[in-house]
């Protein structure tokens, strides 16, 4: 059985089950990527919604290659599945949102100085 198969026979089983995961199901990046196909058909857990967020904000501004966008959309994804949003988790959220904000303008200031140094030798 390929690949695909596999990841489509487990998301529907997950679907069927719709288990709760544990509290360290999510506590690296290496773990996101792992459960990153199933996390959708689990029960939310806020503890390993807290993982999935701290993870988002420790590693964005890294060199490290990750995949930002699979991130977000699974953060996003699995904040839909929660009823319950606290204090805490919207301050993480928030901070989240704050680095990118910086991390973006960043990388605009490094990429202008790029494009006027280019500009000048042309």
């Amino acid at each position: 059985m390929n690949k695909y198969w596999k990841i489509e026979l487990q998301r529907a089983i997950l679907q069927i089950d719709n288990p709760y995961p544990k509290d360290d199901f999510i506590v690296s990046y290496s773990d996101f990527l792992k459960a990153r196909d199933y996390l959708g058909y689990y029960k939310f857990n806020p503890v390993v919604f807290n993982h999935l967020v701290m993870i988002t904000n420790n590693e964005w501004a890294t060199e490290k290659r990750i995949s930002r966008l699979s991130l977000i959309l699974k953060v996003k994804q699995y904040y839909r599945v929660a009823q319950e949003i606290t204090r805490q988790r919207k301050k993480n959220l928030f901070l989240f949102h704050l680095k990118q904000e910086n991390n973006y303008l960043k990388f605009l200031k490094k990429h202008l100085k790029k494009v006027n140094i280019s500009a000048i030798n042309n």
